[in-house]
């Protein structure tokens, strides 16, 4: 899971590093803003993807409750 998590940040990092950055007129705070997002957005994907993971194992005993 915890690959996971830095995988998706990182992915995302640079993906809005790049969305932000493609013109040069544009100044260096924007461009940083635009990867700290996607890095949030990054994280907030990992945690949905592994909690629905989570759930789709379902429980470990057969026990009712």
């Amino acid at each position: 899971m915890r690959d996971r998590i830095l995988l998706w940040t990182f992915v995302m990092a640079c993906v809005g590093f790049l969305v932000a950055g493609r013109g040069s007129y544009l100044p260096l705070g924007l461009t940083i803003s635009g990867a700290v997002m996607g890095a949030g957005m990054g994280l907030l994907l990992a945690i949905v993807f592994s909690n629905r993971e989570k759930r789709r194992r379902g429980p470990k005993s057969t026990l009712m409750r």
